[in-house]
């Protein structure tokens, strides 16, 4: 008997799926995306996942959502991984994946699962997706060894994913909580250290520090891009980034922000000229 309930997800599918819908569309670049999801429950998962038809491609992840932690397993034929692959990156599959491939999948999939969590407003029907892994399996064995398949929820899912349809099926089942999955974590909080008149304490015997090495980064520009983007960029292509032509470079060390500066040569290398510094306490701060 699964404890997943049928009902709460048949009302999550209503509600998101224009959601899901829309995600897919902009991460894969599809301007067509038709989704038609049926669920069963109290099925034998490991019974039908070793009835399907192989090789297929797995997609496991893990969500948390509340108190309840899920295990999800997605199954589809190669082919298809090689449709939704190509749609991501622009370029035809006419073999395998690669697992450089493989890789790009996994980190789409996540883009997609983070930004449906995202979407959702309630805080009770959000979720926290994480271990998301995509394989090739010759065989139902593969599956039953590393997955503890017992009873739970299967989906099927049709999908029409541009001019292609692609059919997938969704195996879902509660995991039992060990040590180390989904920890909650909280930032510790200690009381802070001040000196007698209550100010904050200036650090002394900073000269003990003054051999230690730190890493200085310049940052040119910063610019997000989508996966599919990444995958187009070759030798001569461009990237706009988000300074204009003339503003200040930002000076980091050990990733906190130290100074601005211009852009500088000397003696046929590239060098930064300190414009604008932080205060003091920020540079500090900054050595930490």
């Amino acid at each position: 008997m699964s404890d997943l309930d049928k009902n709460k997800l048949n009302a999550w599918f209503d509600t998101y799926q224009g959601t899901i819908i829309n995600h897919i569309k902009e991460i894969f670049n599809q301007k067509k995306v038709e989704i038609d999801s049926s669920i069963s429950e109290d099925q034998n998962l490991l019974e039908q996942v070793l009835g399907e038809d192989f090789p297929r491609a797995g997609i496991q992840f893990s969500t948390k959502q509340e108190n309840t932690h899920t295990q999800h397993l997605i199954t589809l034929d190669l082919n298809s991984v090689k449709l939704i692959y190509s749609a991501l990156s622009g370029e035809k599959i006419e073999d395998h994946l690669s697992d450089e491939q493989y890789t790009a999948l996994n980190e789409a999939l996540k883009q997609l699962l983070e930004k449906i969590s995202d979407s959702i407003d309630e805080t009770s029907m959000k979720f926290t997706a994480r271990d998301i892994s995509v394989y090739s399996f010759d065989s139902g064995e593969n599956f039953s060894k590393d997955l503890p398949i017992e009873n739970g929820i299967s989906i099927s899912h049709n999908l029409t994913f541009g001019k292609d349809k692609i059919s997938l099926n969704q195996f879902s089942w509660n995991k039992i909580v060990k040590n180390g999955d989904f920890v909650d974590v909280s930032q510790a909080e200690f009381e802070s250290f001040t000196s007698e008149n209550g100010d904050a304490g200036s650090p002394r015997n900073i000269n003990m520090l003054m051999d230690v090495e730190l890493e200085v980064l310049v940052e040119l520009g910063r610019k997000s891009m989508r996966i599919q983007d990444v995958l187009k960029l070759g030798k001569g292509s461009l990237i706009e980034l988000d300074k204009g032509a003339g503003e200040p470079l930002t000076i980091y060390i050990n990733n906190r922000k130290l100074a601005e500066g211009e852009v500088v040569v000397v003696d046929d290398k590239f060098g930064i000229r300190i414009t604008k510094l932080a205060s003091p306490k920020e540079r500090i701060k900054s050595l930490g």
